[in-house]
């Protein structure tokens, strides 16, 4: 057994979720808005829910500027 395979090394569980660095779009108010989104993860459902619209309308809202740039 390597030293990598070795058992108690910090390796996360079979299935865990990695905790990553926020994306970044390039888009202030995109990533305004993710990093809004990150911060609800573990809340209320109905936190998380706000937060996912809010997402959405950014979107639809950056997504309706490109066709005027």
């Amino acid at each position: 057994m390597s030293h990598s395979e070795m058992p108690g090394d910090a390796e996360s569980p079979p299935g865990a979720v990695q905790a990553a660095e926020p994306a970044r779009t390039g888009d202030a108010a995109v990533d305004e808005v993710l990093g809004h989104l990150d911060t609800v993860t573990g809340k209320p459902l109905d936190s998380q829910i706000e937060a996912g619209e809010e997402v959405h309308r950014v979107l639809q809202d950056r997504l309706a500027d490109l066709g005027q740039e």
